[in-house]
């Protein structure tokens, strides 16, 4: 009658564990646990089921359409080392969950044994053979929240490939938008050095006419040779970030084959408008619900200490003894044993385990509330540099028109003799200056898209 009464017992707990941690999954989810405006001040938080249509469930493979980046991004998920380390958490916490399951089953050992003993010229033999088991009833869950646990750390490791995964597609696409950049830069400063070197032929031949003075020569070499300094600097950036994306890519430092600035083809008008539970598509955000859940799991765990524990054994087998050795059975081995272990004093280890797991249990909370937070100024601060980008834009390739226009201007009064050479040099610099802030910030448009797809879970 007892047993039926621990069963019963163990049973409305196990449910009343299952029913509590339903109500904490629900409780522990972004849309719960956000302060106004979570990505900001003006920024819409559409409501619905429409979700799947916005810029963060997109496969990387839809957003990122240049060929020769998806052939790099491609690469580095076989041969990265962060990934293929993540991998081999996977499975070592897949391998940690099956320990954990077959814990529920009996444990079977067969042990042999046998002896020899030689008293008053009488050889005595004897055998026994035996198979044992035991299990133990997880009448009160010990067993199955750890094994619960398990699954939640198995499923954390998985959500930490993927944190790794998406890290790693922006790093290589933030790398790779950036030599395409340097790209862009270098082709504006060579043709800035092929300009600065007929001026210095030129300012050269009207020296020799007599129109101005050496000094103008000299000013024009030294612009010429400033260019040519920005040059070897480009270069030498090109050549790290080449050298960084190989690292990405799990190879040795060699050229990467690239498109060009002018073919980028990513998306300028993002629906922002989105529910903000798209944040549980986050690596991060999953993974501090886990630790949430993993928590839970050993709270309830530690809590199953304080009831008895069940464990039921047996023994079945034949031994045989005796001078002659082994010939029919001598004995038949049968023996079935139960025990119940009931904590009375532990030296308050059982209750330490517990206040330990519930300031534990606590304490993922407040990390999973400060990572929602964080994933909606991360949204923010993606937006705040595409909506900049896109505000200067129109205004860099006005100032840029309006400089060519200023120094083919001045370059025409110089050579007709009404301007002078350092209004010549002073447009150049200013041109170049803009080309170059034009381009970079056509970069920081494409940073922004890439931190902004990352930051709402996106790179799966």
């Amino acid at each position: 009658m007892k047993r039926y009464i621990y069963i019963i017992l163990g049973v409305s707990l196990l449910m009343s564990s299952c029913q509590a941690y339903k109500d904490l999954h629900r409780e522990y989810t972004p849309q719960n646990n956000i302060a106004d405006n979570l990505f900001g001040q003006g920024i819409p938080v559409a409501e619905g089921s429409d979700s799947l249509n916005t810029f963060g469930n997109k496969p990387w493979r839809e957003l990122f359409n240049d060929s020769r980046l998806v052939e790099l991004i491609d690469h580095a998920l076989v041969n990265n080392s962060d990934i293929q380390l993540s991998r081999t958490r996977v499975e070592e916490m897949e391998t940690a969950l099956l320990v954990a399951k077959k814990a529920l089953l009996p444990s079977v050992a067969f042990a042999p044994q046998g002896s020899w003993t030689s008293f008053n010229s009488n050889n005595i033999k004897t055998y026994t053979f035996p198979v044992t088991a035991q299990w133990q009833a997880d009448i009160f869950g010990s067993i199955h929240n750890k094994k619960q646990q398990a699954k939640v750390l198995k499923y954390q490791s998985e959500d930490m490939l993927q944190a790794t995964q998406c890290q790693l597609i922006a790093n290589i696409a933030n790398l790779y938008y950036n030599l395409l950049m340097l790209d862009k830069q270098l082709e504006i400063v060579n043709k800035t050095i092929e300009i600065r070197s007929k001026a210095v032929n030129t300012q050269s031949a009207l020296m020799e006419a007599g129109m101005v003075t050496s000094a103008a020569v000299d000013q024009m070499k030294a612009s010429y040779f400033d260019a040519l300094t920005q040059k070897i600097s480009l270069e030498k950036a090109i050549s790290q970030e080449e050298n960084a994306l190989c690292i990405l890519l799990g190879d040795t430092p060699h050229s990467i084959m690239r498109s060009t600035m002018s073919e980028v083809n990513l998306p300028h008008n993002v629906n922002i408008g989105l529910p903000v539970y798209l944040l549980s598509n986050r690596p991060d955000v999953r993974s501090a619900q886990r630790s949430i859940e993993s928590a839970f799991y050993f709270t309830q765990s530690a809590k199953a200490e304080l009831y008895p524990n069940l464990s039921l054994s047996g023994t079945l087998g034949w031994t045989d003894n005796g001078p002659a050795g082994i010939v029919d059975p001598g004995k038949i081995i049968l023996s079935a044993v139960a025990s119940i272990t009931q904590p009375i004093f532990a030296q308050g280890r059982i209750r330490g385990n517990i206040r330990l797991s519930e300031l534990q249990q606590n304490e993922a909370r407040t990390v999973f509330v400060q990572t929602v937070l964080q994933a909606g100024r991360e949204v923010n601060d993606a937006l705040i540099v595409m909506q900049s980008a896109a505000k200067k834009e129109d205004v860099l390739k006005q100032q840029v028109g309006a400089l060519q226009s200023a120094y083919s201007a001045t370059q025409e009064l110089m050579l007709h003799g009404q301007g002078t050479y350092l209004e010549v040099l002073m447009s150049q610099e200013s041109l170049l200056a803009a080309q170059l802030a034009e381009v970079a910030n056509q970069y920081d448009a494409i940073q922004g898209l890439i931190s902004l797809y990352i930051a709402l879970g996106g790179g799966r």
